[in-house]
């Protein structure tokens, strides 16, 4: 009943996350603040180690840093996640065709994320966008669901096979 255990976030500028999570742990401190971080983003790492890596290149939008971002609050995450790009895009793939929720990859990296904590019952998660989007507007600008669903990204290069996915049972609504 109304109680939330863990709140999921893709980690991009950290406002979101940061802001909400400092929020959420002082009305209760033991709720589980879990940041979904790109394989090749710098956050992850230097969470781990207090250290800064060098970047590395990934596919997925919209989360994810090659430097560090003064607003994030490293205090206020507990665990992180990382995410690499075909998960992620499997999983928007799968919000797509089995929920009707038209999202992109940092979306499919968070859902992802939070799958991967399951087992705590109520969890959160977190998109820093949403969008109200007329089917004009769905077809100039989120051509990308055309490549989730058709297994290709960049420029034609597949990355997702088609047939792939995941065992899990997805019951978001």
């Amino acid at each position: 009943g109304g109680e939330i255990d863990v709140i999921v976030c893709g980690i991009g500028t950290c406002g979101t996350l940061s802001g909400a999570g400092r929020y959420l742990k002082e009305k209760k401190s033991e709720i589980r603040i879990v940041a979904g971080d790109p394989i090749g983003s710098v956050c992850y790492d230097y969470f781990k180690t207090g250290e800064l890596p060098e970047p590395h290149t990934y596919q997925v939008e919209g989360i994810g840093e090659d430097y560090l971002v003064k607003a994030v609050d490293f205090s206020i995450i507990d665990e992180f996640v990382q995410v690499n790009d075909q998960d992620s895009f499997l999983m928007a793939r799968r919000l797509c065709q089995e929920e009707g929720l038209f999202s992109g990859g940092s979306s499919g990296s968070a859902i992802w994320a939070a799958l991967q904590i399951a087992g705590i019952e109520n969890i959160v998660v977190v998109q820093n966008k949403i969008d109200i989007v007329t089917r004009e507007r769905a077809v100039e600008s989120y051509g990308e669901i055309k490549k989730f669903l058709s297994g290709t990204i960049a420029e034609g290069a597949p990355i997702i096979p088609v047939s792939a996915h995941h065992d899990v049972n997805l019951d978001i609504l």
